[in-house]
């Protein structure tokens, strides 16, 4: 059993159990038992009871339910062969139902976050100084890598990106590292390196960016930054000031996304990570070409982003671009061929 338990990150490990617990005081409420293994009519009755509160977004709401699907999994017998009524399609048409319900009517006076597509962020505008440019650096990689905010940024919950785990090389496949900052030549991939991230605990693990704007905002950063040290931290204006923190940066890239005449949107620390999901959904990528940007294996909380209104829009107009006229057959055209010339 501890190695079931062993097999959820740390910190995924300790918000599940809080969600387990808040499970169970509701089916004390309900006077059911504490112990039982879910069922589909439970569990669809009680995030009906979360959604109808209206204090939890649905993708809140869904992290809820994996939370419980993952104790299923630690509690059922191995014997065990009922399928786990978390991944049931009845409970999914019933959080599809609650997407739909919250997109519609907002959770009171604050928007929705929404994620910042890699399209969208190429239409914002950066000036030409220190501060922006360390902004447009660290909007372009956390989108183009799907990032957590803790794995770039100051958080509880770890140490913020340092320039000793940013690698830049002069070929596509990675294996000419590029030279010192000021050589005149221009990186064409980026590899970081994140020493431990909520998808794996076990050791490092590699980010490889190739995305040209991403390449280049991080490496106009970097060579900026050339005389500090490889253990500092790299979105910092200067030296000895503060770091960038992922809510400054949000407000930043709301206030621009205003600017650029884009409209209103609100942003969060996590608006980088699912635009980059939401790009590749867009685009009609793989999913497992998706979940390789940074989820767990078996994970499906990236879809949940490709289900945004702006991404979904975005989606149909490429797939409308796609479309060929088909034009009539003109007369005279469509001749037989001899058999004898065939």
């Amino acid at each position: 059993m501890s190695y079931l338990r062993n097999a959820v990150a740390p910190t995924t490990r300790k918000a599940y159990d809080g969600v387990v617990a808040g499970f169970r005081r509701w089916r004390q409420e309900q006077r059911r038992p504490l112990d039982a293994l879910p069922t589909t009519s439970e569990l669809i009755t009680w995030v009906s009871e979360l959604a109808d509160r209206g204090s939890l977004a649905s993708s809140s709401i869904r992290s809820y339910v994996a939370a419980i699907g993952e104790w299923y999994d630690q509690s059922a017998h191995p014997d065990n062969i009922d399928p786990n009524p978390a991944r049931g399609a009845a409970l999914r048409r019933v959080l599809d139902g609650i997407d739909r319900a919250q997109f519609t009517q907002q959770r009171g006076p604050v928007a929705p976050a929404r994620p910042l597509l890699y399209t969208t962020l190429q239409k914002l505008l950066f000036d030409d100084t220190a501060r922006d440019r360390m902004r447009r650096a660290a909007a372009y990689l956390g989108v183009a890598g799907a990032f957590r905010p803790g794995e770039l940024f100051a958080s509880a919950a770890g140490r913020p990106l340092q320039r000793s785990q940013l690698q830049f090389y002069s070929d596509v496949a990675g294996t000419v590292p590029t030279a010192a900052p000021g050589a005149g030549v221009q990186p064409r991939l980026l590899e970081v390196t994140l020493r431990a991230t909520k998808t794996s605990q076990l050791g490092a693990v590699t980010k490889l960016i190739s995305a040209v704007g991403a390449v280049d905002a991080c490496w106009t950063w970097y060579c900026d930054t050339a005389t500090r040290g490889p253990e500092t931290t790299f979105f910092q204006e200067e030296a000895n000031g503060e770091p960038l923190t992922s809510y400054c940066l949000a407000q930043d890239l709301a206030r621009r996304h205003v600017q650029a005449g884009l409209g209103e949107v609100r942003f969060t620390g996590k608006s980088l990570r699912q635009g980059g999901a939401s790009t590749l959904a867009v685009q009609g990528r793989d999913e497992a070409d998706i979940a390789a940007l940074g989820w767990a294996p078996g994970s499906s909380s990236w879809r949940v982003y490709a289900r945004d209104p702006q991404a979904q829009r975005q989606r149909a107009i490429q797939l409308a671009a796609q479309m060929q006229e088909v034009l009539p057959p003109q007369p005279g055209r469509a001749r037989g061929v001899p058999a004898g010339r065939r």
